[in-house]
């Protein structure tokens, strides 16, 4: 009856062992899947900046040679 308990004991801690992997290769997966999402929106977000900031740097050009215009731009 020990042995048979023993072996009903090791095979639970297998069987246990195999899903804990299996968990944790999924949300290993889950988590590679969002951080690459989480890349891809700061790659955006960058390049939204740097637009931005073009334009800000073309305002501030025809500000320097229009300067008779007052702030507000009317």
């Amino acid at each position: 009856m020990k042995k048979t308990m023993e072996k009903f004991a090791n095979w639970f801690i297998e069987h246990d062992k195999h899903i804990m992997e299996a968990r944790l290769k999924q949300e290993k997966h889950t988590l590679k899947k969002e951080l690459h999402l989480l890349e891809n929106e700061r790659d955006k977000m960058r390049s939204h900046l740097s637009r931005i900031d073009a334009l800000i740097e073309k305002q501030e050009e025809l500000k320097a040679t229009l300067p008779g215009k007052p702030e507000g731009g009317v």
